[in-house]
């Protein structure tokens, strides 16, 4: 029996780990003890620890953190606390091998941990390119410190070689986000709206504003165009999710409620609408826009048009559907406008390969755990 060890500290990341930990769970020769941690254990964010404990999963041990603090020194202090926290986790774990994926501070303050723990550390989405976060040098960082690598395309396995890292050990499985796109059951649309108080109108976007973890200070006049534009279309219904944790969170979140509260009869806005919900609304919506990845990843799959606004997403692979706008009122507006009077289509997804839980436990299963922790540097 394989031991996977297995971290989340947000809702997003999660919600693309589910079905990759839905398969690992039901397979015989692997078990699954997920650490849970950062934002799903806070309720300014939706305490999203209900929404994994609603998925049936029992085998579980919480690391909290402190989010009264948005700057980069809250980040600071937060990735020293996940340090110190599985410095006495991990050994009760006893794991054969660390799961994580993607590109947060937390994510590469785990991987760090693992390394001095001689702990192998098995990672989904590295080799990819997001130049306008500090995310980009996360993720890279991760993938140095890891040593299996379940990347999502084929331009991001090349990268990964290039990196120096071994093709032996770099299996193309796909985005599990663009897996959950085509098995999820959605909700009952009626139902969702009604229940979650979406007045839906002619026309609809779902609006995601990360905060610019390279300029935080520039975020909230970033966010300030945006909603410029968006005034500027009075039958337009906006369904706003709560941005990440990163610096200048708290800003944000006080600017969406002071326009959801301006125009309660068109925007509602919502901590965490769960994976179900929200490629419901994904799907429903005439387009996904703000700065999440969400937009370029699973959006297309969808058939659903993505307005993605600045510099956050920038370098990331992405499919004819995105359209790439800066965060200026006026070219929001026109780009946006041009979206609801276009035609429905479908796109081809560069993040699509297939079953992603499957290809991921073919994977894990080709692997002598026992060798992993000696890296060579592929020349």
């Amino acid at each position: 029996m394989i031991k996977i060890a297995c971290f989340t500290a947000t809702r997003a990341e999660y919600g693309l780990l589910h079905p990759v930990l839905k398969v690992l769970n039901e397979a015989e020769d692997f078990s699954v003890s997920l650490i849970i941690s950062g934002t799903h254990l806070d309720e300014k964010f939706g305490n999203t620890i209900e929404e994994i404990k609603n998925d049936g999963i029992t085998t579980y041990t919480t690391l909290p953190l402190s989010y009264s603090d948005d700057s980069p020194r809250g980040n600071v202090i937060r990735s020293a606390a996940v340090l110190t926290g599985l410095a006495d986790v991990l050994p009760e774990l006893a794991a054969d091998a660390m799961l994580v994926l993607g590109d947060r501070y937390e994510t590469l303050a785990v991987a760090q941990a693992c390394c001095m723990m001689n702990i192998p550390i098995l990672h989904l989405h590295g080799g990819e390119l997001s130049f306008g976060s500090q995310d980009n040098q996360f993720r890279h960082a991760i993938s140095k410190l890891s040593h299996v690598h379940l990347c999502a395309t084929e331009e991001a396995r090349r990268r990964l070689i290039k990196m120096g890292e071994s093709a032996e050990r770099i299996f193309l499985v796909g985005a599990p986000g663009v897996e959950n796109c085509r098995r999820q059951v959605l909700a009952d649309f009626r139902q969702l709206i009604q229940e979650n108080g979406i007045n839906w109108q002619l026309h609809n976007i779902l609006l995601t504003y990360h905060p610019d973890s390279l300029a935080p200070e520039k975020s909230k006049q970033e966010l300030n165009e945006i909603l410029s534009a968006l005034e500027k279309i009075p039958e337009l219904g906006i369904i706003i999710t709560y941005p990440n944790s990163d610096s200048g969170h708290i800003g944000i979140i006080r600017k969406i409620c002071e326009f959801q509260s301006r125009y309660p009869e068109r925007v509602s806005l919502h901590k965490s609408l769960g994976v179900k919900r929200y490629l419901t609304l994904i799907k429903a919506v005439d387009a996904v826009i703000g700065n999440s990845s969400s937009g370029i990843i699973e959006a297309p799959s969808m058939g659903t048009r993505t307005l993605n606004i600045g510099n956050r997403q920038k370098g990331r692979e992405r499919a004819s559907s995105v359209i790439d706008v800066e965060p200026i009122a006026e070219d929001i507006l026109s780009a946006l406008q041009k979206i609801l009077t276009g035609k429905a289509e479908s796109f081809d997804n560069p993040y699509d390969h297939g079953d992603t839980s499957l290809n991921t436990l073919h994977a894990l299963r080709s692997l002598d755990y026992s060798s992993l922790l000696e890296k060579e540097f592929n020349e």
